[in-house]
C-alpha cells in the first residue's frame, strides 16, 4: 500500500508523522511524507518499505514563523490575507502534487 502523509507546523507537529511514516515503511509500505524542506533530516530511512520527502508547506511555514508576528492589528488585515492566500494556494498546489 502507498500512504501519502501530509503535516505543516513546527517541529512537534511533523516529527509524529515522520515516526508514523517509519512504522509504516518498516511494515513493508510506501510512503510519501509532505512536509517543509526544513523538516527533510527527519524522515526515517527504514524498510523494506520505501520513504519519499516531498516539500509542502516551506513558504507557509517560513511566513508563520518570520512575518506573521511582525503583522498585528487592523491596519495589516489586508496584507495579512494577502500573504497567506498566496501562501495556502501554494501549500495546496504543494499538496495536490504530492498526491
Amino acid at each position: 500500500m502507498h500512504v501519502l502523509i501530509m503535516s505543516f507546523g513546527t517541529r512537534g507537529d511533523v516529527q509524529p508523522y515522520a515516526a508514523l511514516a517509519g512504522e509504516l515503511a518498516r511494515a513493508g509500505h510506501d510512503v510519501t511524507l509532505a512536509v517543509p524542506e526544513g523538516f527533510a533530516e527527519l524522515v526515517p530511512h527504514a524498510g523494506p518499505g520505501t520513504i519519499t520527502h516531498q516539500p509542502a508547506g516551506s513558504t507557509m511555514l517560513r511566513l508563520v514563523q518570520e512575518v506573521m508576528p511582525e503583522l498585528s492589528g487592523p491596519r495589516d488585515a489586508l496584507r495579512t490575507l494577502r500573504i497567506m492566500t498566496s501562501a495556502m494556494r501554494e501549500l495546496n498546489a504543494e499538496c495536490w502534487a504530492a498526491a
